[in-house]
C-alpha cells in the first residue's frame, strides 16, 4: 500500500534516493515485525500464567465437587431427618391429646383421693364410735351380771323385789336389743369399711400406674424435642454450609468465566497479530518483488530520464535560463473555479433555510425526509467537530444529489470533485509541482481554497509589495461566502492514502483555544503547497481551509469500493441512505437555484447553537446520561468511543434545530441521528449472538426504545438479524419522506 507513493514521488520528483526509501521501508517493516514478536512474548507468558490459574481453579472445582457430593449426602440424612419431624411432630400431638384425655382421669383421681380421704375420716369416727359401744356393751355386760348377781341374791330375798326384778329384766331386754343394734350397726360399718378399703387400694393401684404413664410420656416427649432440636440444628447447620458452598461455586465459575473470556480475547488478539504478521511477511515479500521490478524501472527511467534532461537542457537553452518566481510557478493557481455572484442574501432563519431545501429539492422531483434534510444541516454545522459528512448507502438514492440541491437552495458555492481509484496522495486533491514545467499543477479543489482562504494575503506576506499585488490582482476572493466541497464516490480509493492529513489538518482547528488570528495556530492548519526551486525567500504557498469551506463525501457499498476506518468513522458523521420505503416516481421541475449567496457571517451565526449555555445545562445532563448508557452497551464488544466522539455527539444535538418539535422531542432525534451516524457504522461483524454481543444489542435496543425513534429501531432489529443472526450489517434506517 506504499508502492504508489513511491511511483507518484518517482514521478514527482525524479529518481533521487529511491533505493535508500526502499531500504528504510523494509528496515522499518523488519524493525515493526521485530517489535509485533517482542510484544506478543510477555502476552504469551500471560496466557501460559493464565492457563495455569486455570488448571488451579479447575482442581479447586473439583474438589469444591467433592464436597458439594459429601455435603448434599449430608443434606439427604437431614432431610431424611426433617421427613421424620412430621411424624415425631405428629407423635408429640397424639401425646398431648393423650395426655389431655388423661386429664379427666386425674381430676377424678383428685376426687377420689378427697372422697377416699374423707370416707378414711368418717371410717375412723365409726371406729370411735364403735369403740365407745363395746365400752357401753361391756359395761352394759358388766352390769347385767352384776345385775344377775344381785338377783341371784336378792331372788331369794324378797318376793318384793319380783317387780324392780321385773325391771330389771325389761331394762336387760331393751339393752340387749340396743346391743343388737349396735351389733349390726358396727357389722355394717366394718363393711363399709372393707368396702372403701378395696376402693382406696384400687384407686391407689390406679394412681400409681397413671403417674407412671404420665412419666413415660413426659420422658419420650423430652426425648422426641430433644432430637427434633438437634435435627433443626443439623439441618441449619448443612443449608448454611451449602449457601456458602454455592456462593464460593458461583464465584469460582465467574472467575473461570472472566478467565475464559479473557482467553478468548487473547487468542483473538493473537490469531488477529498471526494474521497481521503473515500479512506483513506476504507485504515484505511483494516488497522485494516490486524493488525488483523498480530497479528495473529505475534503469529504464533513469535512460528516459538522461533524455529529458538532454531535451530540458535545450530548452532552457532556448529560453534563454531556467530562473523563474512564485508567481509564475503558480499562477495556474490563482485561475478561478468558483463563479462570481453579484449579491449576498439573507435568509430569515435555519428553520426558513430548511423549507428552502425542501421546497427546491421537490421541484426538482427529490423527496428526502425531512429528518434526512435536519440531519445533512446539523452535520454541516458541525465542521469544526466533525469536519467530513458522509452520504453512504446503495446506488440512486440520492446522495449525490442532495448536497447539489441544498446548495442551490442556499446560495451556497459549490465543487464537485469525481475520486479516482488511483488516488493515492494528498497531491491528488491540491495539485503537484511540475519540475519539468516548473509549475504548480492545482485542482480546482486548490484553486477553490485559495479563492476563499480570507488570511491569503497574510499568509503572503514574505513577497515583496510588487510582487504580492500581482497575486492580489488576479485572485478572485469569495472568502465572505460558502463553499461545499463533495467527494463523490470517495471510497473508490483508500480514504486514508489521499484524506487523512487533510482531515487532520482541518480537525486541530477544533482545538480548545483555537483562533484562526494567530499565526502559529493557523499555521498548524494550513495547507502547504511547495514550489523547490523559485526566486526570492518564499517557496510555497499556505492555504488556510477555514469554516467557510465543508466537506461531504458519497460513497457505495459494493464490491468495487473500501470500506472507511475508525479512524475516518471517529471525525465524520455518517448518514446512510437505505432502502426506500415505496419506490416513487417523481417528475423532475426545473427548480430555480438561489441568485444570490450565503454569507459566511450568517453560517457562522447559525453554528453558534453548538455552544453549551446555561438555557442547555438541563439538556447536557440528558445528553451526558445518554451517551454513558450508549458507551456501557458498545463496551462489552470493545467499540467504546472516547472524548472526541462523546464531544461531537454534544455538539450535534445542541446544534439540532427543533422547528415544530417540542425541545424534549427534539433532543431525543438528534441523539437517535447520533446513534444512526456514529454507532451503527461501528458495529459492522459484530455477533449478536455472543454473550458481550447480547448485552450490546439488549443496551442499545433499550435506549433507542427511550427515544422513541421506531424507523431506528426497525433498521436496528433488522441488522441484527443479517446473516442469521451471527454478523451484524447496518442497511441504515427507512425515514418516510
Amino acid at each position: 500500500m506504499i508502492i504508489p507513493t513511491f511511483i507518484g514521488s518517482v514521478a514527482l520528483g525524479g529518481l533521487a534516493g529511491i533505493s535508500s526509501v526502499v531500504a528504510a521501508v523494509i528496515a522499518r517493516r523488519a524493525t515493526k515485525e521485530a517489535d509485533e514478536m517482542r510484544r506478543l512474548i510477555p502476552q504469551w507468558n500471560e496466557l501460559r500464567d493464565v492457563e495455569s490459574q486455570i488448571l488451579s481453579a479447575k482442581a479447586e472445582l473439583v474438589r469444591l465437587d467433592a464436597k458439594r457430593v459429601e455435603l448434599s449426602a449430608s443434606v439427604q440424612r437431614s432431610e431424611a431427618l426433617s421427613a421424620k419431624i412430621p411424624g415425631l411432630e405428629r407423635h408429640i400431638a397424639e401425646l398431648e391429646a393423650k395426655k389431655e384425655s388423661l386429664l379427666p382421669m386425674e381430676e377424678e383421681y383428685k376426687r377420689l383421693s378427697l372422697l377416699h380421704s374423707q370416707k378414711r375420716i368418717e371410717l375412723d369416727q365409726l371406729q370411735q364410735d364403735r369403740s365407745a359401744l363395746e365400752r357401753q356393751l361391756e359395761e352394759a355386760r358388766n352390769a347385767t351380771d352384776r345385775e344377775r348377781k344381785a338377783a341371784d341374791e336378792q331372788r331369794s330375798a324378797a318376793a318384793a323385789a319380783k317387780t324392780e326384778a321385773e325391771i330389771a329384766r325389761q331394762q336387760r331386754d331393751a339393752l340387749a336389743a340396743d346391743a343388737r343394734e349396735l351389733q349390726s350397726k358396727i357389722e355394717v360399718l366394718n363393711q363399709q369399711a372393707s368396702e372403701l378399703q378395696s376402693e382406696i387400694a384400687r384407686l391407689s393401684a390406679q394412681e400409681s400406674g397413671l403417674r407412671t404413664m404420665v412419666s413415660q410420656h413426659e420422658r419420650a416427649l423430652e426425648e422426641v424435642q430433644q432430637r427434633i432440636s438437634e435435627a433443626r440444628a443439623t439441618l441449619a447447620s448443612a443449608e448454611s454450609r451449602l449457601t456458602e458452598l454455592a456462593k464460593r461455586e458461583e464465584q469460582l465459575r465467574k472467575t473461570v468465566a472472566e478467565i475464559e473470556k479473557e482467553i478468548r480475547e487473547l487468542t483473538t488478539e493473537v490469531s488477529r497479530l498471526q494474521a497481521e504478521r503473515a500479512g506483513l511477511l506476504a507485504e515484505i515479500e511483494a516488497l522485494k518483488r516490486e524493488i525488483e521490478r523498480l530497479k528495473k524501472e529505475k534503469e529504464k527511467i533513469g535512460t528516459e530520464t538522461t533524455e529529458l534532461a538532454k531535451a530540458l537542457a535545450s530548452m532552457r537553452a532556448s529560453a534563454g535560463g531556467g530562473s523563474f518566481t512564485l508567481f509564475e510557478a503558480t499562477e495556474e493557481l490563482l485561475v478561478p473555479s468558483i463563479p462570481h455572484k453579484q449579491e449576498a442574501g439573507e435568509v430569515a432563519s435555519e428553520e426558513e433555510a430548511l423549507k428552502l431545501v425542501a421546497t427546491h429539492s421537490k421541484a426538482l422531483g427529490f423527496l428526502y425526509p425531512d429528518r434526512v434534510l435536519r440531519a445533512f444541516h446539523t452535520s454541516l454545522k458541525l465542521g469544526r467537530q466533525a469536519p467530513l459528512l458522509v452520504l453512504a448507502g446503495i446506488s440512486g438514492t440520492g446522495k449525490s444529489q442532495l448536497p447539489r440541491i441544498y446548495c442551490d437552495a442556499l446560495g451556497i458555492n459549490f465543487l464537485p470533485m469525481a475520486v479516482q481509484p488511483g488516488w493515492d496522495s494528498p497531491a491528488d486533491l491540491v495539485g503537484f509541482f511540475s519540475h519539468i514545467e516548473h509549475r504548480f499543477k492545482p485542482t480546482a479543489l486548490a484553486r477553490a481554497l485559495v479563492q476563499m482562504d480570507e488570511y491569503f494575503e497574510r499568509s503572503m506576506s514574505g513577497l515583496k509589495a510588487a510582487d504580492l499585488k500581482k497575486f492580489t490582482d488576479l485572485r478572485e476572493p469569495r472568502e465572505d461566502g460558502m463553499l461545499l466541497v463533495l467527494l463523490d464516490e470517495m471510497n473508490l480509493a483508500r480514504v486514508e492514502y489521499y484524506f487523512s492529513d487533510f482531515l487532520s489538518r482541518l480537525e486541530l482547528r477544533n482545538a480548545a483555544g483555537f483562533d484562526p488570528d494567530n499565526e502559529d495556530m493557523r499555521t498548524r492548519v494550513q495547507l502547504t503547497l511547495e514550489v523547490p526551486g523559485a526566486q526570492g525567500a518564499l517557496k510555497q504557498i499556505a492555504v488556510f481551509p477555514g469554516d467557510n469551506v465543508l466537506f461531504v463525501g458519497t460513497m457505495n457499498e459494493d464490491e468495487s469500493t473500501m470500506a472507511l476506518s475508525d479512524k475516518v468513522i471517529d471525525r465524520a458523521n455518517v448518514l446512510r441512505f437505505g432502502k426506500p420505503k415505496d419506490l416513487k416516481s417523481e417528475t423532475g421541475g426545473e427548480g430555480a437555484p438561489a441568485e444570490y449567496y450565503l454569507t459566511r457571517d450568517q453560517w457562522r451565526e447559525w453554528t453558534r447553537s453548538t455552544s453549551e449555555t446555561s438555557q442547555n445545562a438541563q439538556r447536557v445532563d440528558k445528553i451526558k446520561n445518554w451517551t454513558d448508557q450508549l458507551n456501557d452497551a458498545l463496551d462489552a464488544v470493545q467499540r467504546a468511543f472516547a472524548h472526541r466522539t462523546a464531544a461531537a455527539i454534544k455538539a450535534y444535538c445542541l446544534a439540532y434545530p427543533a422547528g415544530p418539535l417540542k425541545p424534549d422531542a427534539a433532543l431525543k432525534h438528534a441523539f437517535a441521528d447520533q446513534i444512526e451516524q456514529r454507532v451503527m457504522p461501528k458495529l459492522r461483524g459484530v455477533d449478536p449472538a455472543t454473550p458481550d454481543g447480547q448485552r450490546t444489542m439488549a443496551g442499545l435496543q433499550a435506549l433507542i426504545r427511550e427515544l422513541g425513534d421506531g424507523e431506528l429501531e426497525e433498521a436496528f432489529e433488522r441488522g441484527r438479524q443479517a446473516n442469521d443472526g451471527q454478523s451484524f450489517v447496518w442497511y441504515g434506517a427507512r425515514r418516510k419522506a
